[in-house]
């Protein structure tokens, strides 16, 4: 989407059939979070759950969780919904007491 957003004179926006209800999907920021857009993808980061144990690198999973919807948005890309960081931190502290 920001690289449309930055390209609108030069690019379309391909709509996408949905093989389940036939119906028309264009990229928005609505269907991108709800997945009903399928041509976008999250970004993910991955962490040794050995490297959990470091002080340091909890603080930055931690930080990147808190700060990536405001990121996400300056860069214009789409932040997940609220709940999901809730969702990313539990986890995060789930995978570091195992």
């Amino acid at each position: 989407m920001p690289y449309y957003e930055e390209n609108k004179d030069h690019l379309k926006i391909v709509p996408i059939v949905n093989p389940k209800t036939g119906k028309v999907v264009l990229p928005t920021e609505e269907t991108i979070k709800n997945g009903t857009y399928p041509l976008s993808r999250e970004l993910y980061t991955y962490v040794n759950s050995n490297s959990l144990k470091r002080p340091v690198v909890l603080d930055y999973l931690k930080f990147a969780n808190e700060n990536a919807p405001i990121l996400a948005e300056q860069v214009g890309y789409i932040p997940l919904e609220d709940e999901q960081y809730e969702i990313n931190i539990n986890k995060i502290e789930e995978a570091r007491h195992k």
